[in-house]
Parts: C-alpha cells; sequence; structure tokens
C-alpha cells in the first residue's frame, strides 16, 4: 500500500488537534510579584496568582485550606520563604515555586583598632550594603552606610557602629578598644653647676610619684627645679592604681661652660678686616675683648686690626667665666704676580717676608726653611743673598733665627746661611692637582677651573702635572704630563658635570700622592677643598681614609702637601697643620679674587725663594722657628713657622677635633676607638626615610668591610635638615638610622655590632640653608668605624 502524500498530512492534523485539546485540559499557574527580589527586611509585597484549566489550588505556606483559582495575598516577611502552589485537574497536577530572599543590613568592612595610644589618632573605617544610615555609639548624627571618623581616646573604650535599613531593622558590630598610656618622664642629662635641674613628669595611671631624696609625694603629673651643684643620683618611685609600683633611676651631671673654638684669620694684610669666630657651649652670654656687645654663643664678626692682636673671648655662665685668647698678625704683602730686584726698588718701599715651607728631609743635621720676600706691589724681591751678594751682607735682611720649644723656651741659631733660588731651570716638579669638585663648589667652581688653567699656562715649562677631580667618588683627568696643550684639552670648564656628592678629601689626596710618588724628582700635591672630609671610606681602593695616613703618606714619600681652603665650612686647623708637616704652604682664602691670586701665586713659589739652612739646637720639644727681617723701613719684624718632627695630635681627629660632635658619644662605643671621622654614607629627599638608591653601594661597601673584620662595628648618626620642629627631626632622623640598621642586618651583620644615635637637626654640616644643596647635605646618615 502506498502512502500519498494526502494521507501524510492528515496524519499531521490529527496530531496537531490532538496536542491542542490536550493542553487545553493541562492546569497552569501564573505567579507575579511587585517587587524585586532580594527584599529588605520590613519590605512589604504583594503575590498575586492565576490559573487556567485548574479544578484545585493549594499553598501550604499561605493556607491549610484550599486557595482561590486567581487571587492574591499581601506579606511581610522576617527571613527568607519558599511558597509551593500546587494545581491540579482530575490526575493532572502542576506545582510552581516562588523563592522570596530577604536581606538585613550586610556589613562589608568594619575597621576598629584593638588599641590605641592615649596619644595617638587612629581611624575606624566601615562599610554596610542593604543599609539606609550608620549610628555610631556615643554621636547624635547619622553617617553614610560607608565612611571614616578619627578615633582619640583617653580611657578603655567600647566602640559599636549600628546600621539600619529604611524600616529600622538593624546589624551592629561592637569591639573593645585598650588604651595603652602614654607616660613622659623628662630630665636634663646636663646643668650648668649652680643652675637648675628641671624635671617634668606625667604617669596618667597612676596615684602619685615620690623622689627617695625629696621628702614630699607628688602629684602624678608636674615639674620640680632642683639647684645643681654637683653630680647627682636621683631615685624616682611611680605608684600605678594598681597597686604596683615602679622605680626610675637616673644621674644629672653638672658642667662648666665650654668655649668649643675661638678662631680667625691668623695673618691680614694691612687695612684689610679679619673675621673673628667662635662657638661656645653653655653660657649665660659672651663678650668679646674688641666688641662692647653681648654676643651669642655661635658667631662671627668682622673686625679691622691695626697691628698684631690679641683678642680674648670670655664666657660667662652662673657667674663663672671661660676665656679664650687668639692672635692675629699684620702682613701687607700681596699675592705674588711679578719679579723684581732690590736695587731697583724705590727708597722706603716696605718689604714682607714669609716662610711659606720647610724641608727635614736631613733633620735633625740640617733645616732647610724656604721664605719669600715680596713688596707693596706683589713682587718677588731679588738680591737679598748670595750668589747675588755676600753672605755678611744678607744678615743685613735676614737678621736672626731663632729655634722655639715647647714650653714657650727659645734658642738662638748663630749659624745659619741664606742662599738665594733664582732659576726656574734647576731641575723640574712632579705636580698633582687634586680638586674639589662637590655639591658646595657649586658657587666658586667657575673661579676654580679658571684660575687652574692660568695655573696650567704659566707653569715652568719643565714641570709635569696631573689632575684628580673629586666629590665622593674620584676621576683622574690627566696623567703626568709636561704638556700644556693636553692639559688644556683634557681639563675642560664642565662645572660640576657628573660631580656635585659629599667629599673624599683624603682618599683624593691618597690618590694624588700615590700618582707621584715614584719619581726621582720633587714631588708636590697641591689640594684644594672647601669641605670637611666625609666619604673616603667609601671610595672602593681607597689609599687613605683619615688624615694621619695621608700626612704618613706624603712623610715617607717626600712630598709636599700644599693645601688651599676656600671657605669657613673648612677644618682650616687641620689642612694648615698637614701642610706644615709635609713641608707644604697652606693658603686660607674667602673670595673669589683670592683663588685666582694664590693660583696665579702658585707658579712663583717654585722659582723664587731664598734658602735657610741650619743645624737645630735640641731635636727635644722643637716646635718652630722664628724668623726676624728688616722690613726696609726701619723696622724689625719676625716672622715664624711650624716645625714637626713627629705627627702631631692636631691631625688625630677622632679625638682632638674641636668641631667633632661624635666625641659626645663615646660611652656608648662599647669601649671601642673610632677608626676614622664620620662618613656621610649617604643622603635622603625631603622627609624621606629610605635612603636615595643611589648611595646603597656605600652601605654595601661598608658591610663587606664589617663581613671581612668580625672586630669592627659600626655607630649610626641619623640627620635632618632644619626644616620643621626638632621633636619631628628626632623622630625622622630615627627612622633613617633604623632604614640603615635594618640594611645592614638583612646584609648578614648582627645587630649587636651596630649602633644607632639619631641626632636630628644639632650638627647640620650647613649652618644655613640657603640653597637647596646645602639643606640636602644636611639629609644624611653618617657612620663612624669603631674597632
Amino acid at each position: 500500500m502506498k502512502f500519498s502524500l494526502n494521507n501524510f498530512l492528515l496524519l499531521v492534523l490529527v496530531f496537531i488537534l490532538s496536542q491542542n485539546i490536550y493542553a487545553r485540559k493541562y492546569p497552569k499557574i501564573k505567579i507575579k510579584i511587585n517587587k524585586e527580589l532580594p527584599i529588605q527586611i520590613g519590605d512589604t509585597i504583594t503575590i498575586t496568582w492565576s490559573t487556567t484549566n485548574v479544578k484545585h489550588l493549594y499553598c501550604y505556606e499561605i493556607s491549610n485550606e484550599e486557595l482561590p483559582l486567581n487571587g492574591s495575598i499581601e506579606i511581610c516577611p522576617k527571613s527568607n520563604i519558599d511558597y509551593l502552589f500546587i494545581a491540579k485537574r482530575k490526575r493532572k497536577e502542576r506545582r510552581k515555586e516562588l523563592k522570596i530572599r530577604v536581606v538585613y543590613p550586610t556589613v562589608n568592612s568594619v575597621n576598629i583598632p584593638s588599641s590605641i595610644t592615649d596619644e595617638e589618632t587612629l581611624a575606624i573605617n566601615w562599610d554596610f550594603s542593604n543599609a539606609k544610615y550608620v549610628q555610631i555609639a556615643g554621636f547624635e548624627d547619622n553617617f553614610s552606610t560607608k565612611g571614616k571618623i578619627p578615633l582619640k581616646t583617653d580611657k578603655d573604650t567600647c566602640i559599636q557602629i549600628t546600621a539600619f535599613n529604611k524600616y529600622g531593622y538593624k546589624t551592629n558590630i561592637k569591639t573593645k578598644v585598650d588604651v595603652q598610656y602614654i607616660d613622659h618622664f623628662n630630665h636634663p642629662k646636663q646643668v650648668a653647676r649652680n643652675g637648675n635641674a628641671i624635671i617634668s613628669w606625667e604617669y596618667k595611671n597612676s596615684d602619685s610619684i615620690k623622689f627617695t631624696n625629696q621628702s614630699a609625694t607628688l602629684p602624678p603629673k608636674g615639674d620640680i627645679y632642683i639647684p645643681m651643684n654637683e653630680n647627682q643620683n636621683f631615685r624616682l618611685e611611680i605608684y600605678r592604681k594598681d597597686g604596683t609600683f615602679e622605680v626610675k633611676s637616673f644621674k644629672i651631671d653638672v658642667y662648666d661652660s665650654n668655649i668649643k673654638y675661638f678662631t680667625g684669620n691668623k695673618t691680614f694684610f694691612k687695612g684689610d678686616n679679619i673675621t673673628l669666630k667662635w662657638f661656645v657651649e653653655n653660657a649665660d652670654s659672651v663678650k668679646l675683648s674688641c666688641n662692647e656687645d653681648t654676643l651669642p654663643l655661635i658667631g662671627q664678626i668682622k673686625y679691622s686690626p691695626l697691628k698684631d692682636e690679641t683678642f680674648y673671648l670670655t664666657a660667662y655662665l652662673n657667674g663663672i667665666k671661660d676665656t679664650r685668647e687668639f692672635k692675629t698678625h699684620m702682613i701687607t704683602r700681596k699675592f705674588i704676580t711679578g719679579e723684581t730686584e732690590f736695587s731697583k726698588l724705590n727708597k722706603n718701599t716696605r718689604l714682607d717676608y714669609e716662610i711659606f715651607s720647610t724641608d727635614l728631609s736631613e733633620f735633625p743635621d740640617i733645616v732647610k726653611l724656604y721664605v719669600l720676600v715680596v713688596d707693596t706691589s706683589g713682587n718677588f724681591v731679588h738680591g737679598l743673598a748670595p750668589p747675588t751678594i755676600s753672605d755678611s751682607e744678607s744678615k743685613k735682611y735676614f737678621i736672626g733665627l731663632v729655634e722655639t720649644y715647647i714650653g714657650n723656651k727659645n734658642k738662638n741659631i748663630t749659624d745659619f746661611k741664606v742662599e738665594e733660588h733664582v732659576s726656574i731651570k734647576k731641575g723640574s716638579r712632579n705636580i698633582s692637582l687634586v680638586l674639589d669638585y662637590s655639591g658646595s663648589m657649586i658657587t666658586p667652581i667657575n673661579t676654580l677651573e679658571f684660575a687652574t688653567k692660568s695655573f696650567i699656562n704659566n707653569k715652568n715649562e719643565d714641570d709635569k702635572l696631573n689632575i684628580y677631580k673629586f666629590d665622593n667618588h674620584i676621576k683622574k683627568i690627566i696623567g703626568l704630563t709636561k704638556d700644556k696643550n693636553a692639559l688644556n684639552h683634557k681639563y675642560k670648564k664642565q662645572g660640576l658635570k657628573d660631580f656635585g656628592g659629599s667629599t673624599a678629601l683624603y682618599a683624593a689626596i691618597g690618590e694624588g700622592i700615590y700618582s707621584v710618588k715614584e719619581s726621582d724628582q720633587l714631588s708636590e700635591v697641591v689640594i684644594f677643598t672647601d669641605g670637611y672630609e666625609n666619604s673616603s671610606l667609601f671610595v672602593k681602593g681607597a689609599k687613605a681614609f683619615n688624615a694621619i695616613q695621608v700626612a704618613e703618606m706624603a712623610r715617607v714619600n717626600d712630598i709636599k702637601l700644599t693645601c688651599i681652603s676656600f671657605g669657613n665650612n673648612v677644618n682650616k686647623p687641620l689642612l694648615e697643620t698637614l701642610a706644615n708637616y709635609t713641608g707644604g704652604k697652606y693658603f686660607d682664602i674667602e673670595t673669589d679674587k683670592e683663588i685666582i691670586g694664590v693660583w696665579t701665586e702658585l707658579p712663583y713659589l717654585s722659582a723664587n725663594y731664598y734658602i735657610i739652612t741650619f743645624k737645630t739646637n735640641s731635636v727635644e720639644n722643637l716646635n718652630g722657628v722664628k724668623l726676624m727681617y728688616n722690613n726696609n723701613i726701619g723696622q724689625n719684624i719676625t716672622t715664624k713657622k711650624e716645625i714637626y718632627t713627629e705627627i702631631p695630635k692636631e691631625l688625630n681627629e677622632t679625638s682632638s677635633a674641636s668641631f667633632g660632635y661624635w666625641n659626645y658619644y663615646d660611652s656608648l662605643y662599647n669601649n671601642k676607638t673610632p677608626l676614622s671621622l664620620p662618613q656621610a654614607i649617604g643622603y635622603f629627599s625631603f622627609n624621606g626615610t629610605i635612603l636615595l638608591e643611589k648611595y646603597e653601594k656605600n652601605v654595601e661597601l661598608l658591610v663587606d668591610q664589617m663581613n671581612q673584620d668580625s672586630t669592627l662595628d659600626v655607630v649610626i648618626f641619623g640627620h635632618t635638615d632644619k626644616v620643621d620642629s626638632e621633636d619631628y627631626n628626632i623622630k625622622l632622623s630615627t627612622q633613617r638610622c633604623n632604614w640603615a640598621k635594618n640594611f645592614f642586618i638583612e646584609k648578614g651583620i648582627d645587630k649587636h655590632r651596630i649602633i644607632t644615635i639619631p641626632l636630628g637637626e644639632k650638627y647640620p654640616v650647613h649652618a644655613k640653608e640657603d640653597f637647596s644643596w646645602q639643606a640636602q647635605e644636611n639629609r644624611r646618615i653618617e657612620v663612624l668605624l669603631i674597632k
């Protein structure tokens, strides 16, 4: 039997009709609600339903009875609930479920500190959802559902935060905050003799306190003034509210006034001003013999002496006087710029003599003094000694020689010889120029470069020069050569380009000494600097990192050190001693004009001088020599020069330096001795507590040294600039110390080998921060190696 198309269509029609009849008879349920889910606790919603092909409808969550086939109900659920609708028609049944979800105010995050000190302010943070507002116990205002308020309290506190929705339903968080009390106790470590020690305290959770050497019981907060005539030990008893008591012992020392230094220009040109400077600790007032005013404890004044003069600085503390003296010598010579013969001088032209260098290479059999004779126009004066005139005639000009000894003793030298050095062709010299390019040189650097170029172009043709630039690293610009063209080509005027860091002075001088020490020719190192040593420890392969090492290297290798100090932020006494000990010349200058004058004069010092030769009377306690000369205008004048037969104590900076703040803290050094001056390990950005990254290599270099020598300890001094309060800067320098300490510890150095001393703004490199580089050099960490 064939299946035709008509038969197929008939079957399809029958199927469709049967399905429609079935659908009309099967139960249907439609359910609607009038709000979106989930709903907040307290919301009322309406559930509406309708049915088709249904005979019976049930929902037992609404009623135990049969429901109408179409209807609605209003509900206010307090929790999640599931509604199950059951529709029936004969044997057929349809089920439909409605899930109602109810939400309360919900905590997303709440941050309440579990403890706080009574002096700090912390924050409470919260974030709620499904809420309209937040209330915090103790506050009348309503807060938003997400917010932050400060927390400051002086007693244990329970913090309760409650979130409410629009119907008043709530969720709360409750946390107890414990208060830790910060006690305060302050007393001076030192008090001026006959002064009062002011002791103050605040013990907030105490009933009373008592000093065992004071009869009265005192309140938990107060202060007391105690007269101090001698050192005293104190014992403080603190009685706590919980019935316990504590004991605190401390000592207060008395001190007298301390004049740290009183200095100025040791010599001056006639008609010029001199600058007198002083630094006094612990005084009520300061007076100066040449000034009627009461002066500050740290200061300076300009003064115009008319002759050699002695000044007296007196500090007064509680009626007790402390006095220092300073002497200055008047000279009138200008820097040498030319030459002349004595026979060509106008009558009554004044001459000034200066012993500018010494030679102790054959000491004690022979001592040589190198003397300049200069007229008032700045000309070196020839013709005052053999070979131009006889030995006996020269004694008219070089009248007498006296040795000086410790204890103000003198001995005349009756047999001395004077000879003039008149030719620039008697051999040649090797000269190393060691030039400071640290950050503080930003102002005079252009003048220095101009003057150095002038020195190169005016040098003795046979002299060989090399040039080093330094800050906290050292760069050789050119090796020894007498070729002026090569020197001018290599030494370019570039300012502080690639430089401008801290000052590795001793490492740089050591490099200069090593560069000329192998030569058979006369050798000299000329050093120009405007700052204190503070970085030589961090120069890899440094030949020296303290003044004694530099002095011994120079003396052993017969190398003269000519030291030129510029400005006031320089260790002038040390540089002068270093020059005198090695037989060099010291220049103390303060103006750009003097920079030009010094470098113009330097070439003349090798070509024009008189040599005085004598044998010393006694080696023991010898400390100098005086030369009496005729100044050509009817006066006999004396000029003098220090002589050092052994390492001067002034070169031991770790113990002798009057500016050495680190000496005040030696009781913390675990009976170990400093090996050098504190070194600036690196610098910080403004308010920064992490060392600028480029200086971390300095810390690593120090770590290597300490790993190689387990007997070395390190003292870390933290410093700040002068911005902000002293209290803030102490905290800031403490953070800087801690950064350095943690760095050492992370690199394997035991914490017991590390001593930290935060000093805040107390000992700045620059007292005035007129320029950003001055503030930058004050924001530092300094380290002191001790052993």
